[in-house]
């Protein structure tokens, strides 16, 4: 499940999220169209769902929001690998958080029986934290609170963006619908 999290983590912060790019003379444009319709930052002809990022810069098509866990927006190209970096992210903190509660709830003694000490924890060699019962349980607990800091707002963002991804809807335009504006008055 990592190994899906790095990866969807990665192609969602790299790829192209959809930037839109100018096909046309800007000058060309302004004289067909009106106004409202190009970005003038971008030069661009907007469509009804980009909107101009003031983080990036660029008109993104699709434009969904700019997300700071991954340094980039959300758009058309890589809305799908997001999708997966969120799920996959609370999954591993559930994961990881059930994994706490259990070794908290597990007995670590091994000044008691070595053969059954060395069975309940097989790599009991190396573990400190079977030694050092005070560090164990600060850890487990330290752990425990950093993946619900975590885990309660992923939780959250998984919810609203499959949400939002069922409705065929963006962050945006459900957003922007909410405030009492047209899918067109939220690309400007």
């Amino acid at each position: 499940m990592s190994i899906v999290l790095a990866i969807s983590f990665f192609i969602a912060s790299k790829r192209d999220p959809g930037y839109l790019r100018p096909g046309f003379k800007f000058i060309k444009l302004l004289e067909k169209l009106h106004p409202g319709e190009m970005c003038p930052d971008c030069e661009v002809l907007r469509t009804s769902r980009s909107k101009h990022c003031a983080t990036c810069n660029r008109c993104v098509e699709r434009f969904d929001h700019h997300c700071p866990w991954i340094n980039n927006c959300v758009g058309v190209y890589n809305h799908n690998p997001y999708m997966v970096f969120i799920s996959s992210l609370l999954i591993v903190l559930i994961l990881i958080f059930t994994s706490s509660i259990l070794m908290l709830s597990n007995d670590c003694k091994p000044d008691s029986d070595p053969d059954l000490a060395k069975e309940q924890c097989p790599l009991i060699e190396f573990c400190f934290g079977c030694r050092n019962l005070y560090f164990r349980y600060i850890m487990l607990l330290v752990t425990l609170v950093i993946s619900l800091l975590f885990g309660v707002p992923a939780s959250a963002l998984v919810y609203i963006h499959v949400r939002n991804y069922s409705a065929g809807k963006t962050t945006n335009e459900r957003l922007s619908r909410k405030a009492g504006r047209t899918g067109s008055d939220a690309s400007s």
